[in-house]
């Protein structure tokens, strides 16, 4: 959800004007085709596609890689490429979890306890912290983007005989809410936030900074989001233990986490002239 440096709907429009265009909030994952193959250590299942909008001429080409473990272990791999005229930054890249009702705390190994970003963080020492996840939010008077937490290894919410932990191949960011997004962009006032009881885990590769664009500048530059290649992998399991989850977290993984390119530039004329040469190609 934006928040009042990328311009709230009503103020000044900044940022949310050019993802609005781009219509960030209604790019979907579309498969193309999936395949599996199985070895002595894992199935692996593969699902190659597009996330994008309807319009489907900008958005990233995926490539999306599930290693399934005989311990219980999912390690997920997300490969994504950008094309098309995007707009210069984005706000966040990554995945969401949603959970039953009875998912009612949550448990991590990272920054906190306070919410923090890339750009503000140093209140916030690295350790093992815990909270309700009614706890993990800071309702401010326009409601926005809130509750994140930065340089995590693990992150699990548990419920009474249930838990969802997910394991950084290298530091990740994540946020626990008991609302969705779009009720948080939605609502003018906190008092107009919509309680779900529903829990919805968010895992990201990468946010963009806060900055103090209300009153001020954007993020600095090495706090910026651009469009760019890139492979990201967790894995998911049942694991309580913190100590056992602190040790996968440190375990060497067959792919990691990793940036793949610089930032993405638009070539008008190469891609257009793919698009034509494709449609001629199918008659």
């Amino acid at each position: 959800a934006p928040i009042d440096n990328d311009g709230i709907t009503g103020f000044a429009p900044r940022w949310i004007d050019h993802w609005n265009r781009a219509f960030l909030k209604h790019w979907t994952f579309a498969p193309e085709s999936a395949g599996y193959e199985q070895d002595d250590r894992c199935i692996r299942i593969t699902v190659h596609g597009k996330c994008m909008p309807f319009a489907r001429f900008i958005g990233y080409t995926v490539v999306l890689t599930y290693r399934i473990y005989e311990d219980g272990l999912v390690l997920v791999e997300y490969a994504g490429e950008p094309y098309g005229e995007l707009p210069e930054v984005l706000p966040r890249i990554g995945v969401c979890f949603r959970l039953e009702a009875d998912y009612t705390d949550v448990q991590w190994y990272g920054r906190g306890e306070d919410e923090n970003y890339c750009d503000r963080k140093a209140h916030c020492p690295i350790g093992l912290y815990s909270l309700p996840v009614r706890d993990m939010n800071f309702f401010y008077d326009v409601p926005q983007e809130c509750g994140t937490r930065t340089e995590t290894r693990f992150v699990s919410v548990e419920g009474k005989e249930k838990c969802l932990t997910v394991i950084g191949t290298a530091p990740f960011d994540f946020s626990c809410h008991d609302f969705t997004l779009a009720d948080l962009e939605n609502a003018r006032h906190r008092n107009e936030l919509k309680r779900s009881e529903e829990k919805y885990l968010y895992i990201d590769y990468k946010m963009r900074g806060i900055g103090s664009h209300s009153c001020g500048p954007n993020p600095e530059e090495c706090y910026e989001l651009h469009p760019h290649s890139f492979r990201f992998v967790f894995g998911i399991c049942g694991e309580r233990d913190r100590e056992c989850a602190l040790a996968l977290a440190r375990c060497a993984y067959p792919v990691r986490t990793e940036k793949l390119s610089e930032k993405h530039v638009f070539n008008r004329e190469r891609e257009i002239t793919g698009v034509l040469e494709c449609n001629i190609n199918r008659g």
